[in-house]
Parts: C-alpha cells; sequence; structure tokens
C-alpha cells in the first residue's frame, strides 16, 4: 500500500486488509500495489478518502474527585469544541449506564444519586458523521452519611458495621463506599464484641495474642504517598506492652503505615520505609492506659504529629514517601507479628491532610464517644508546624 502525494509506503505484506490508525484531519489518495517474485506490479485504481477533524469535549464540573450523599444532585457540564461534523448529541454515563443526554449547548446534566457506591463519571458527544470522544473519568463516591467530610475518606469503622455472633466479631464493614472492610474467618482469632465500650457505644476489643482483622488492599484505594489524617477511638489494656494498633504494609517494615501504640511506653508512627527515615515517636501521654482516648495521626508533606484527647503530643520530620501503588495486608489489633491488647470503638482513614476547619469539625464527633482523660501539663513539646493549626490544646 502506497499513499500519494508523498509516495510513502503503508504496509507491504501479502494480507489483503489492513487497519490504518492515527489519521489525521486531510485530503488522502489512497492505492494498492501488489509486486510479485518477477517484479510485476499491479497497481489499483486510487480512491480518495477525506478524514475530518473530530469533536473534542471535557468535563468542566466537576474537575476531580467528588463525594456527596445518597439525595444530593451533582451538576455536570461539559465543554464541547466542534470538528468538521455538526454535534448531535452529548451522552453522560455513570460506569457504563447512560444517566441522561443532551443534544444543545451549554451541556449539561442535573444528576441525582441515591445509591451509595463508587461510580465513575464519563461524559461522551457524537457528531453527525457518527464520530465520538469521550472524556477522561471522574470518580464520585456516594457515601451512605454526611456527618465527616467526605472527600479522601477511605476506611470509616464505627459500631454499625460489625458483625458478630456470640460475641465475636468476624467483620467490620467500612462503611464508606471504597469498600475497605476486615474480617477474620478463623473463629480462634476472631476478637470480642462489647455492645457497651466506650461510653455505651459498641466496641471491638482485641486480646494483644492473636486476635486480628485483615484484608488485602491496594494501597492507592486506600493512602496516598505523603498524606493522610486518622482518627481512631480506642483504649490501650494496662498489661498490653508491645501492641501494633493498625497498619498497611506490603513489605515489612520497608513500606507500611503502621501505628504502634503503644510500644514500650511509646507512640510510634510509621509512614514508609522505617529504616531510611518513615518513623517518628515519642513517649505515650501520662494517663494512657485502661481509658479511653480520640487519638489523632497526620501526616503532610514530610510532617507528621499525634494528638491524643484533643492535645499534641509530638511532631518530628519524615523521610521519604510510601509505595501505593501495590497490594498490601491492612489489619486491625495487629501488624507483623505485634497485637494490640484494648479495645477499638471507631476507625476514621483519610488518604489526604485535613484542612484545621475540616479537623475540628471531624473531632467533636469521634471524641463525644469518650470521656476526656486529660493529666496534668508533662511538659511534651506542642506540634510546632504550621500544619498543625489548632489542633493542640483545645
Amino acid at each position: 500500500l502506497w499513499q500519494r502525494p508523498t509516495g510513502q509506503p503503508l504496509w507491504v505484506a501479502e494480507h489483503r486488509e489492513w487497519s490504518w490508525d492515527g489519521v489525521g484531519a486531510g485530503e488522502y489518495e489512497i492505492i494498492a500495489v501488489v509486486t510479485d517474485r518477477h517484479v510485476q506490479v499491479v497497481e489499483t485504481p486510487s480512491v480518495k478518502i477525506t478524514v475530518s477533524q473530530g469533536a473534542d469535549i471535557t468535563l468542566t464540573a466537576p474537575t476531580g474527585d467528588i463525594t456527596f450523599v445518597p439525595g444530593e444532585t451533582v451538576r455536570l457540564v461539559a465543554s464541547v469544541s466542534q470538528g468538521g461534523a455538526a454535534i448531535t448529541k452529548v451522552e453522560f454515563f455513570k460506569n457504563d449506564q447512560l444517566i441522561g443526554v443532551d443534544t444543545e449547548a451549554p451541556f449539561e446534566l442535573d444528576w441525582t444519586e441515591n445509591e451509595p457506591g463508587l461510580y465513575m463519571i464519563t461524559v461522551q458527544v457524537t457528531d453527525a458523521k457518527g464520530g465520538s470522544a469521550a472524556t477522561s473519568p471522574v470518580e464520585a463516591a456516594v457515601f451512605d452519611s454526611g456527618e465527616y467530610p467526605l472527600l479522601g475518606l477511605r476506611l470509616w469503622l464505627d459500631g454499625s458495621g460489625i458483625t458478630q455472633a456470640a460475641s465475636r466479631v468476624s467483620a467490620w464493614a467500612d462503611r464508606t463506599p471504597f469498600g475497605n472492610s476486615v474480617s477474620q474467618a478463623d473463629a480462634d482469632k476472631q476478637p470480642a464484641f462489647h455492645v457497651e465500650g466506650a461510653n455505651g457505644k459498641p466496641a471491638v476489643v482485641f486480646d494483644g495474642v492473636d486476635d486480628l482483622l485483615d484484608a488485602t488492599v491496594n494501597g492507592a484505594r486506600l493512602l496516598s504517598s505523603d498524606s493522610a489524617s486518622l482518627f481512631i477511638v480506642m483504649k490501650q489494656d494496662r498489661a498490653s506492652a508491645n501492641n501494633a494498633l493498625l497498619g498497611w504494609e506490603s513489605n515489612n517494615h520497608l513500606n507500611h503505615l503502621d501505628l504502634l501504640f503503644t510500644y514500650n511506653d511509646q507512640l510510634l508512627f510509621d509512614y514508609g520505609n522505617v529504616s531510611a527515615g518513615g518513623r517518628i515517636l515519642a513517649p505515650q501521654p501520662e494517663r494512657w492506659d485502661d481509658l479511653w482516648n480520640l487519638v489523632e495521626v497526620y501526616r503532610t508533606g514530610e510532617s507528621g504529629w499525634v494528638a491524643v484527647a484533643g492535645e499534641t503530643v509530638f511532631s518530628d520530620t519524615f523521610a521519604g514517601e510510601l509505595d501505593v501503588e501495590v497490594d498490601g495486608a491492612l489489619t486491625l489489633g495487629g501488624v507483623g507479628g505485634l497485637h494490640f491488647g484494648g479495645a477499638v470503638a471507631e476507625v476514621l482513614v483519610y488518604n489526604r491532610a485535613l484542612g484545621v476547619g475540616e479537623r475540628e469539625s471531624v473531632e467533636p464527633v469521634p471524641r463525644s464517644e469518650v470521656r476526656l482523660h486529660r493529666g496534668r501539663d508533662t511538659g511534651r513539646p506542642e506540634c510546632t508546624h504550621a500544619h498543625c493549626g489548632s489542633v493542640g490544646g483545645r
């Protein structure tokens, strides 16, 4: 096959058909040339082909991933650049399901979703010649409740999601649409269920020996490489010394998130490669054992800090990042052979650093589940990073 007027060969083979891809707009003359083993050439009559510029489409609202609750209405807006043919329709899809069509500019759709879930939103334009183009997908996460800031919330465990029988917990369902639920099939390793744990609300109690809830989770569905905000309502048993409360890891301590609360009376916060600067730590606060506490754990860039009962107990700097583009083990009640002795009533994990106002809107809700136990001023330094805002001293 040859293209005129350039004389450049398109393909040389015995096949009688060929797919011509990536063709730019313009006028083309196509011929087929056959050469036999005696170098005799046979040429077909030419065929003229006009390739028109197709339409282009961009989703202008929303411009990024969105979150909302059932019954809310979100406006979807597409910007269309017409090519060589008139626009006939613009179609809006959630996953592969058509949810609306618009035939005139401005191309918009008010979408109301009543079912919690995770949806990929795309928009497709079709022109009068049958050509089409589609936008890149935007993720829409529809939560069953909006009591917390939702953007970036990737794990939410509370009493409503506990599956138990005979006071043993076999599963703890994630209330986010990302499906990061944890479970335990082995009855001997199932933690206990207490219907009245933290201020009368349910809690899961781990024995500190082998109780564990876990799941295999892709890191990108749960965390980001260098930003996170975690809120945990927990109580550590006094008799338990070496605790690993919650973790996600793909390569032991070389690539993991690990909250060792506490390990030999210290709070250890791992995020990344422990051997390469991925750990910050400090002594546990006074009156820690056998008391319910709201623990807040943050990382934003290189800065990390931990607050207990609304007061920052330590802050420090991380080196390196977490590789989240891999599958890993999400565990609650233990990490890497270390097990947690104590109880957990609620867990929130965000894959981003919440702003000060967002943190303040989250903190009162889980904090209402605990009676604050603040000891005297221990003299430990408050967080000095600008990111800390008003977390401490509230």
